[in-house]
């Protein structure tokens, strides 16, 4: 009896043996059916090819957005093209995007943004690389930091901090230099428990200013308004009431406040400025006085004078500015600029 159980297993044992290898294609070595084809997952389940997949996809985003800050340009819609340039370069680094996102800033006249992104350019590539580009963006940068004004600065507790149009200056201590671009610079130095103060600097290429600036303590918490007018008998208002005659210093509230200064009569400065409490705000500004009412200070010999000098100054300076015009070469685009930086 125990003979024919064990021979009845056996035979039961074998017939669900030869299933499993049917169900198998016949392959008794095969493990499950379909796990000798699947690919094996990597993290989230993505395949091991996905990190590669997401890296061209944002190669060809940067690509895209980098080939629209080119027409962009060539349209010399240099604002928007330095949009896309930026952006182009944070989805992906490449020396082509800092090159071209520095000829837009030049363009802009953001002369100290310029020599930060060619220096990034110079940085990324080489002259055995990019040669011909690469000697182009040392010769932009020359020209950029020769444009540039500079500030001198002395400050008072050394601790300060400095703002040049709202925006933090690199460098720290008591003497400091500073790199600005032309034109009108509000320069802010600040610091807690002390009253603020601000200059109205400005600034032509290559000038140099020097300023030492000492800042007072606060006595309390009051909010001090401060105007300093270059004409004596200027006559200078805040919030539509007259306050003082070339100079004045009174307390005010937190918040907005309209400055105006008037020269006999006629308006000649005015400014909104918003006052934190707690703070002494100083504001330098410049009037013109044009009242000289002698010969030279009448207005038709300079008339006269300046027709006759740029008359016979037209030719040459033509000349010079087209021997010595950075740009010249361009055609007042980026078109050859930018040949060779193609994505």
């Amino acid at each position: 009896m125990r003979v024919v159980r064990l021979i009845a297993l056996s035979g039961a044992m074998l017939f669900w043996f030869a299933g499993v290898v049917q169900a198998q294609g016949g392959d008794p070595d095969a493990t499950a059916a379909g796990e000798g084809d699947r690919e094996p997952l990597g993290e989230a389940g993505e395949r091991p090819d996905a990190p590669q997949a997401q890296e061209d996809a944002r190669a060809r985003e940067a690509r895209g957005l980098f080939e629209r800050g080119i027409s962009l340009s060539d349209e010399e819609r240099w604002s928007e093209a330095l949009e896309y340039f930026r952006r182009s370069r944070a989805l992906l680094e490449r020396a082509s995007s800092a090159f071209n996102m520095a000829v837009a800033l030049f363009r802009l006249g953001r002369y100290q943004e310029a020599v930060q992104a060619f220096d990034d350019y110079l940085g990324l590539t080489s002259a055995d690389e990019d040669g011909a580009r690469y000697q182009e963006a040392q010769r932009y940068l020359r020209d950029m930091r020769a444009n540039l004004g500079r500030l001198v600065l002395t400050v008072v507790p050394p601790e300060a901090s400095v703002y040049v149009d709202g925006v933090p200056a690199s460098g720290e201590g008591g003497h400091r230099e500073l790199h600005l671009d032309p034109g009108s610079r509000n320069i802010t130095i600040s610091l807690d428990g002390y009253r603020a103060r601000r200059l109205n600097l400005p600034v032509l290429e290559g000038q140099v200013h020097e300023r030492s600036i000492v800042l007072e303590a606060l006595p309390g918490g009051d909010t001090v308004l401060g105007v300093q007018a270059d004409v004596a008998d200027a006559v200078i208002e805040v919030d539509g009431a007259r306050v003082g005659v070339g100079s004045a210093e009174l307390p005010v509230e937190p918040g907005s406040h309209r400055i105006e200064i008037f020269v006999d009569g006629s308006s000649r400065y005015s400014e909104e400025v918003e006052l934190e409490e707690g703070v002494f705000h100083r504001v330098d500004a410049s009037v013109m006085d044009d009242r000289d009412t002698t010969f030279f200070g009448s207005p038709w010999p300079w008339i006269v004078g300046g027709v006759l000098v740029a008359a016979a100054v037209l030719s040459v300076a033509l000349v010079v500015t087209r021997q010595n015009d950075p740009l010249e070469d361009y055609n007042g685009t980026t078109g050859v600029v930018l040949e060779g930086l193609r994505f």
